[in-house]
């Protein structure tokens, strides 16, 4: 097959589905996979090649503000004979392919998420309102709709009437533990004879980490810590997390900055319980959230909130704790783990032969070219 993805993401970005799946697996099959991506690093348009996928980047300095000349290049690349024209998030690229046969894929929310998290930020809202805008034409269009999980698919057919669809959760690559780079962290850290808690991924304030933080104020007695590992597009979220901590006086809680994708891992590794506790919004509802896979594929058991997809992961492979968005249940649960910590190994184990079985990107890979040789007709 010769696919053509266009994709949200900027490049360089850390992204390992797009990376694994559609720059790895899907080429090694004998699949010509050429990927469309912005940069703000080049003023022209510029090909590469991304492990064994094509890459065509599109200057752009704004998002969605893409020059108009760059836009008519990408308008006769996609006029170019293509079997499968994938879009991912990204509604002016639909618009770019909307006489052709293309499939739309979200990963998540993505237009509710920016008025949701927008801060008043105007331009966050205006983007957000202008993809919620130009949604139900593009899921209406589209050959097939793909969602990331089976609450995004019934709240799009229920929504917008979307019939052809079907849901592409997601997953993990397969690694080993490096059991040297984990005891450097948590010799770094002075973990030893803690039990250790760790938060992976975005601050932002709509995530509501202050809850956490108040929850984990109830256990820090328990000679716990906990691990903030991450960051915010507005730094002032994650000063706002460190003030509620100092207030709260909280002496465990370390805050870690983002670090390379190839390093999580190890700090992952380096914890006892991984923390996925999210409000039930929306939003929340419908993801498919990528850390509780990467916390079970280290082998590390998970305490979180109710979320569909991640509590379907956890209550199948009995790898965790689910609990509701409350301080005083959250503390509960995280004072229940600790008890019971002679159990986090089994469930940690348990968590990641599951996730290798069914969550692993090749896998996912199958399924997704399985569906487009359908779509095909092959």
């Amino acid at each position: 097959m010769n696919i053509l993805y266009l994709i949200d993401r900027y490049f360089p970005n850390d992204d390992s589905f797009i990376e694994e799946v559609q720059t790895k697996i899907i080429p090694a099959k004998g699949h010509h996979v050429t990927i469309v991506a912005r940069t703000r690093k080049f003023k022209v348009l510029k090909y590469k090649k991304w492990n064994d996928a094509t890459l065509i980047l599109i200057p752009s300095q704004i998002k969605y503000l893409t020059e108009l000349k760059h836009f008519l290049k990408l308008k006769r690349i996609v006029e170019k004979e293509w079997d499968i024209i994938q879009i991912r998030n990204d509604p002016l690229f639909a618009m770019l392919c909307m006489h052709r046969k293309f499939i739309y894929q979200l990963t998540h929310l993505k237009a509710e998420e920016f008025i949701h998290s927008s801060q008043k930020n105007l331009f966050k809202i205006a983007k957000g309102c202008f993809d919620l805008l130009l949604r139900p034409l593009i899921v209406r269009r589209a050959w097939c709709t793909i969602s990331i999980s089976q609450s995004m698919t019934r709240y799009l057919k229920e929504k917008y009437g979307v019939r052809n669809i079907f849901d592409l959760p997601m997953g993990v690559p397969e690694f080993e533990r490096n059991e040297s780079k984990i005891e450097q962290v948590r010799n770094r850290y002075n973990l030893a004879g803690k039990v250790v808690f760790i938060y992976v991924g975005t601050m932002i304030k709509a995530r509501r980490l202050d809850v956490l933080l108040h929850a984990f104020k109830r256990i820090e007695g328990t000679k716990a810590a906990l691990l903030m590992l991450g960051d915010a597009p507005n730094i002032g979220d994650v000063h706002w997390l460190k003030n509620i901590s100092e207030d709260l006086q909280l002496s465990s809680v370390i805050f870690i900055k983002r670090v390379p994708r190839s390093n999580v891992p190890d700090y992952i590794g380096a914890a006892d319980i991984g923390l996925a506790v999210t409000p039930l919004t929306t939003v929340n509802r419908c993801m498919s959230p990528t850390k509780t896979l990467e916390y079970l594929n280290c082998e590390t058991p998970v305490l979180a909130t109710n979320i569909p997809d991640q509590a379907d992961v956890i209550t199948r492979s009995q790898s965790g704790v689910i609990c509701r968005f409350e301080v005083s249940d959250i503390a509960e649960k995280m004072n229940e783990m600790i008890d019971h910590r002679r159990e986090l190994k089994k469930m940690g184990s348990d968590g990641k032969r599951y996730v290798r079985e069914y969550r692993n990107y090749r896998r996912l890979a199958m399924t997704l070219i399985g569906r487009y040789n359908e779509m095909l007709g092959s």
